[in-house]
């Protein structure tokens, strides 16, 4: 037997005589700065006991298994500021600054998506919600891969997209300033008074552009007449319409509703 296994041999044996003894003489201090040991040190304390370290622990592994396994319950009762903190990496900063909260001081990077494996939500944000680096579609909140959400000015939000309603009505623009809404009916509803008018059709602000009003589509020359262009208005309960005549050389006032026979 070698001059180590009779050290060990002498290191166990004062831990089974110390932890045996009462608790007024429940104390084991080591002198020397290394013990070594060619397998595993296990130490078993009395139930209810702990085993403390107060001078902090160093946990180093010569593989590449772990070099501190915790099983059950962890506790970190003192990281209440960063001054007592968790530090990860010398610089990742983990406390708890208030109730029920955790602070990371620095970033937090997921090597994969977030993801559920249920039904139920993948991320959820209780309250508020903000992305303050959104100001740009290149630090836009992408929804989709293909759908940049951003704050492209002072309390404007850009939607690089078309908006699609509960009922397949769209809403967006196929060329530059151009804006369509594709629906069944369109509806617009004023509280303006009778002396203020309640929808307004005019040039951009500070341009010389002509304001145009255009109902209904340009047939081709030549082709048949399938668009058909009507104003409808209502006073009390009688309709009254405005249209172009068969001629096309003419505009038709009368009594009725546009969808008429």
């Amino acid at each position: 037997m070698n001059r180590e296994n009779i050290f060990l041999l002498a290191v166990l044996a004062v831990f089974t005589i110390l932890l045996s003894a009462s608790a007024t003489y429940a104390a084991l201090t080591f002198d020397a700065t290394t013990v070594t040991s060619d397998s595993s040190i296990t130490l078993t304390t009395a139930s209810g006991s702990n085993v403390a370290v107060t001078r902090g622990l160093t946990a180093n592994s010569a593989t590449t298994t772990d070099s501190l396994s915790i099983g059950g319950l962890t506790t970190f009762t003192g990281a209440t500021a960063s001054g007592t903190a968790m530090v990860i990496g010398s610089d990742v900063v983990l406390f708890r600054n208030a109730a029920n909260q955790l602070r990371i001081q620095g970033k937090l990077s997921l090597a994969n998506n977030i993801l559920s494996a249920t039904t139920t939500d993948s991320l959820y944000v209780g309250g508020l919600d903000q992305h303050t680096a959104a100001t740009a579609s290149a630090t836009a909140l992408v929804i989709g891969a293909d759908v940049p959400v951003y704050r492209s000015s002072a309390n404007t939000l850009t939607l690089q997209g078309i908006l699609a309603l509960q009922n397949a009505e769209t809403i967006g623009n196929s060329t530059n300033n151009v804006v369509f809404v594709n629906a069944t009916t369109a509806a617009l509803a004023t509280s303006s008074a009778t002396t203020t008018p309640g929808a307004w059709v005019s040039r951009q602000a500070s341009t010389a552009s002509t304001t145009v009003l255009q109902i209904g589509g340009q047939d081709v020359a030549g082709g048949p007449e399938n668009s058909k262009s009507c104003i409808q208005m209502w006073r009390g309960n009688k309709a009254y319409k405005v249209y172009i005549n068969g001629a096309g050389n003419g505009v038709v006032v009368a009594a009725g509703a546009c969808n008429d026979p």
